[in-house]
């Protein structure tokens, strides 16, 4: 997404991460087996709120390897489901809220990955459930959805060269993440309509679709910003007068 990036103090790996549903998975991308999880390694996992549109919340995440430098993300969600560690004979899935993984440190006992928690608490078998953030009824069109309303948006702040104005950091604690901030984009000014249309179809990464004026007012709209009044067609002509 684009509100992941590197910072020179951490790289961000962002790669598939809607593939990375697991805190296992995101361990084997940096390595690949477990054995070669060095001893001195500390993996902790951070996360942070993000305010969407909506006003609903979901949430961030990345593991963190500091020793490495090194960040890999999670899917965006509001809920995980675990397993106790401590609990072998109960097999069954629990949920939990995401905002718990906060501070908590991923590490291997006995071969077995283990997530333990702020509050003490020992999980295993750590699962983000990505959130849906679109009423599209299924996976494929909802993160079609997602990644054209992100692009979009993407273009017209880019478009008002207010990047620096409307992305900021989210937390220092939380490397390279930079997210939106919804109440600057409420007062940039934009063009007319048709110029943002014109500048989306000559900028936008699938250019095979042309997307309609309609999709793009809808999309402003959704993210609170003012619908630009379409440009004069005539202009003020000068009256001339006779006599």
């Amino acid at each position: 997404m684009r509100a992941l990036a590197s910072s020179p103090q951490m790289e961000l790996i962002d790669v598939n991460r809607s593939a990375r549903q697991s805190i296992a998975h995101a361990i084997a991308t940096i390595w690949p087996s477990s054995s070669r999880i060095p001893a001195n390694a500390r993996l902790t996992i951070q996360v942070r709120p993000l305010p969407l549109p909506s006003g609903d919340v979901a949430f961030l995440g990345q593991v963190v390897c500091a020793e490495l430098a090194l960040a890999v993300s999670l899917p965006t969600s509001r809920k995980f489901r675990a397993k106790g560690a401590r609990d072998p004979e109960n097999f069954k899935f629990q949920e939990f809220e995401t905002c718990l993984l906060d501070g908590a440190i991923a590490e291997m006992i006995d071969d077995r990955l283990e997530v333990v928690l702020s509050d003490g608490r020992r999980l295993r078998s750590v699962q983000v459930i990505p959130c849906k953030l679109s009423p599209c009824r299924d996976e494929r069109r909802q993160m079609d959805a997602l990644r054209l309303h992100e692009e979009v948006i993407g273009l017209v702040v880019k478009m008002c060269n207010a990047q620096d104005r409307c992305y900021r950091i989210l937390d220092e604690e939380l490397p390279g993440v930079r997210v939106l901030d919804f109440g600057a984009l409420h007062d940039l000014e934009l063009p007319p309509l048709s110029d943002i249309v014109d500048y989306i179809h000559l900028n936008h990464d699938r250019p095979g679709e042309p997307i309609s004026p309609q999709t793009v007012a809808n999309i402003l709209r959704d993210w609170g910003l003012r619908i630009p009044s379409p440009r004069p067609r005539g202009g003020n002509l000068a009256v001339s007068t006779h006599g």
